[in-house]
């Protein structure tokens, strides 16, 4: 469940030699690309055959990420960074090392891989991942530098919003413009969703400047799912991973999903845990296992407030907590 764009720089570790179009960009240009100020039908064009080429030049370096199999129990996307393989998605996506993954390339073809280093502690959320190239040399994407990024700079995001397409397709493509940028993180305007973390955005030079991650707290931000529907986001999530899970854990804590931690509270709580406890029941009546379900909720919380969850847990049936 994601709301609002935030981008995480982690890709931003070397800086390119590239310049502009075989040339240096006009003088008074800042940051990556020349066009800070769009204003005739001419600048316009030319502005969206840069991006055109951009999208079509680096479509091929945007994989699909499926953990836990085939099917995968968790999804997201990347950006291959080595022609033998070596992938950069978020620490969120990978989780920790040593993960089963299936990565999907834009064509369909299907490789297998594992985590590697994984890191998600507070703004910095990335991970590495190597695939088995099984001999093939994939087209790579060259990373480039956020120091000289200035707002206004265009950039190309690139992920597999929602998660696996029903038939093979390339990764989808969206526009934006850098918003603000610090040494931690970076906002761009460019609208993402579900499964777009871990893929890239890139500068019109076509070079990663960063790793499409979590989602911020404005509303004009693109917000996806109101926390008054989180209970469908819920379900719908159960109905998905239930055939396949050894147990199922409802987080209900994340300090990066805004008003989500209202759920805690315990009219909001008990609702959202009847619903999932009747989903189980049809679930469990359909693939004939009862799958244990676990609720984990923040670790700061106070006695007086887990006393509370905890009498709403008990009365909801759920088979553990994790803190």
């Amino acid at each position: 469940m994601v709301h609002a764009t935030t981008i995480i720089v982690c890709a931003a570790l070397a800086i390119s030699g590239a310049v502009w179009g075989g040339g240096a960009p006009p003088a008074d240009v800042k940051g990556h690309d020349p066009f800070d100020r769009v204003e005739s039908i001419g600048e316009l064009r030319d502005l969206e055959a840069q991006l055109r080429a951009v999208a079509e030049r680096m479509r091929p370096t945007v994989v699909l990420l499926r953990l836990g199999g085939f099917r995968g129990a968790s999804t997201g996307s990347g950006v291959v960074l080595t022609s033998d393989g070596l992938v950069a998605t978020c620490g969120h996506v990978g989780g920790r090392a040593g993960r089963r993954v299936n990565a999907t390339l834009w064509d369909g073809t299907v490789l297998s891989g594992k985590t590697l280093g994984q890191a998600n502690i507070g703004a910095l959320d990335c991970g590495l991942i190597q695939l088995d190239a099984e001999g093939r040399d994939l087209q790579a994407a060259s990373l480039g530098t956020n120091r000289d990024l200035e707002l206004g700079d265009w950039l190309v995001a690139m992920g597999y919003t929602q998660g696996p397409p029903e038939e093979p397709r390339p990764p989808l493509v969206r526009i934006g413009r850098v918003l603000s940028l610090d040494d931690e993180e970076l906002l761009f305007d460019a609208p993402i969703d579900a499964g777009d973390s871990g893929g890239p955005s890139f500068n019109l030079r076509g070079e990663v400047v960063a790793i499409n991650s979590r989602c911020g707290r404005q509303p004009w931000e693109n917000a996806a799912t109101p926390i008054e529907d989180a209970a469908s986001d819920y379900l719908a999530c159960l109905d998905g991973v239930y055939p396949h899970a050894d147990y199922v854990t409802v987080n209900i804590s994340s300090p990066n999903t805004k008003n989500l931690r209202a759920l805690q509270s315990d009219e909001a709580l008990d609702a959202l845990l009847g619903a999932l406890q009747q989903r189980r029941g049809q679930l469990a009546a359909q693939h004939g296992r009862q799958v244990p379900m676990f609720v984990k909720i923040a670790p700061d919380l106070d006695e007086a407030q887990v006393g509370v969850i905890a009498a709403t847990l008990r009365h909801n049936g759920i088979d553990g907590v994790v803190a």
